[in-house]
């Protein structure tokens, strides 16, 4: 799954609200997806700084491999596998 995406419990959480708040129908529920997912979007760049401290140049070439949550090139590598 980190082949396709650095941050796949951020992709599913964020899909799983959005999935969540269009079944709900609710004003309350899209408010509050919206802060959530906004949070899990966010966690990246806090961070990152830290991973790219830490492992140097390994992360920097992951980062060049993986997006940071989902690209539509990962989407179609995925597809053909």
């Amino acid at each position: 799954m980190y082949e396709y995406t650095r941050n796949p419990q951020s992709v599913g959480f964020v899909t799983f609200i959005v999935g969540t708040i269009l079944v709900a129908n609710s004003r309350k529920l899209a408010v509050h997806g919206f802060l959530t997912s906004l949070v899990y979007i966010l966690f990246p760049f806090a961070e990152e700084p830290w991973l790219r401290e830490h492992y140097g140049n390994e992360y920097e070439e992951y980062c060049e491999q993986a997006p940071r949550f989902i690209s539509m090139e990962s989407v179609k590598r995925l597809l053909r596998e």
